[in-house]
């Protein structure tokens, strides 16, 4: 019997090892071609982390988000180097949800963040290091009683390293028990990481810019899980005159734009992580921009541009490729509802591995509806990302987006942000 149960641990773990692991290496991917240096805060982790949006929280463009979707310990800590090597001024790391979610042992979460503080302590002697609670959560397998134990094991280990141990156990034990602060159980809205942001906030030498009333004014804008969630923290933060503004897909959510294209004004509204065909990627994105432009904290309802991408998951699905174009075209509408005096920049959809004939037909609608549309451009980046109508391997991995094509979109981006400067 204890064969048989070790092995099935084994066959799960690595179940959600293959679901979960091309978008872990794109990501993580995407980290090898920004840079960390000694005025930067680094937010290290999991979905938790990945979800949220620490520079706009803050109002700080030096707090930088390297937090990776369904991360287990081990692979964070194969990562740590491309965080340490820029030998940040503080690291803030939650990790352990995954692993315990995958049948591994307090113990062994413990051991992993043990092995993360001594890679720290002797690469970048000079980075605080703050290492935070796991959230209590039972989904899935997931037992508060292991969560707790682990948290045990951290909160001594923090000790024995002189580093700080932050508690966030008990300030968001609701998330365990309604759906106050989160709708999954796990991950949190608004609310909740006004909380955590409140938490942490001396400790930044920063202000948290979530309005006091968040857990009564977020919105989730219709939508659920992980969308929603990101929905309520659109839904409170103010939006500003001379921001850049990106909506969209899986894409869009895992690219550190404002790194990229070194701007400080340019926020990430993208919708999640993951390549899927099934989901309703401009529906969603409607959503998310509805939460973010109908803000009642924004006093400057337009942005200086947005920047669309999404669609991909549309045109691959089932629906007829007419009816894409107008649903299309209502998030358009939608957007220039909310920002008249916002310049759109609309991305073509890339390649992917597979024959492209539905999204070059798209592209040509994107394009010609620019052309006809005041305030619009249309961007390119099917042809750069691309080699004989198909995915270039120099730039992707399966369908998604690697650090070399992060680099190359904002390339062509910068190009046509540069662009439209100088034709005012």
């Amino acid at each position: 019997m204890k064969k048989y149960c070790f092995f099935l641990l084994c066959w799960l773990m690595s179940c959600f090892a293959m679901a979960d692991g091309p978008f872990r290496t794109h990501r993580f991917d995407s980290f090898t071609v920004l840079k960390i240096d000694t005025s930067d805060v680094v937010f290290v982790g999991n979905s938790i982390t990945d979800m949220h949006d620490w520079a706009q929280a803050f109002d700080h463009p030096h707090f930088l988000n390297r937090g990776v979707s369904g991360a287990l310990s081990s692979e964070i800590l194969e990562h740590l180097d491309e965080v340490v090597n820029g030998h940040p001024k503080a690291i803030f790391l939650m990790i352990g949800t995954n692993d315990l979610g995958s049948g591994f042992t307090p113990e062994y979460v413990a051991g992993n963040v043990r092995l993360m503080v001594e890679k720290i302590q002797k690469m970048s002697p000079s980075t605080k290091i703050y290492l935070e609670s796991i959230l209590p959560s039972t989904v899935g397998i997931r037992t508060l009683e292991d969560e707790k134990r682990a948290n045990e094991l951290i909160r001594q280990l923090a000790s024995d390293y002189h580093v700080t141990y932050i508690d966030l156990w008990n300030p968001l034990f609701d998330i365990c028990m309604n759906h106050t602060n989160t709708l999954d159980g796990l991950h949190l809205k608004a609310s909740g990481y006004k909380i955590w942001c409140d938490l942490i906030a001396p400790y930044l030498d920063a202000t948290c810019v979530y309005p006091a009333n968040t857990i009564d004014e977020q919105d989730d804008a219709g939508l659920w899980g992980s969308w929603g969630m990101r929905a309520t923290y659109f839904s409170v933060l103010p939006v500003k005159n001379t921001d850049i503004l990106f909506f969209g897909d899986e894409m869009v959510k895992c690219g550190e734009w404002a790194e990229l294209l070194q701007n400080n004004c340019v926020r990430n509204l993208g919708t999640g992580w993951g390549y899927d065909e099934t989901i309703d990627n401009i529906g969603i994105t409607g959503a998310m921009a509805e939460a973010a432009l109908n803000n009642p904290f924004s006093r400057e309802k337009s942005p200086k541009a947005i920047v669309v991408y999404t669609g991909t998951g549309n045109v691959n699905g089932n629906s007829p490729l007419d009816s894409v174009k107008i649903q299309y075209q209502n998030l358009l509408k939608k957007l220039k509802n909310y920002a008249p005096e916002s310049k759109l920049y609309l991305l073509s959809l890339m390649p992917t591995e597979t024959e492209n004939e539905k999204i070059i037909v798209f592209n040509d609608f994107v394009r010609q509806w620019c052309e006809q549309t005041a305030d619009a451009e249309y961007v390119d980046i099917f042809t750069p990302l691309s080699k004989q109508n198909r995915t270039n391997p120099d730039f992707f991995k399966g369908n998604y987006l690697y650090g070399k094509g992060y680099l190359k979109v904002a390339e062509v981006l910068h190009s046509a942000f540069s662009s439209a400067k100088k034709n005012k």
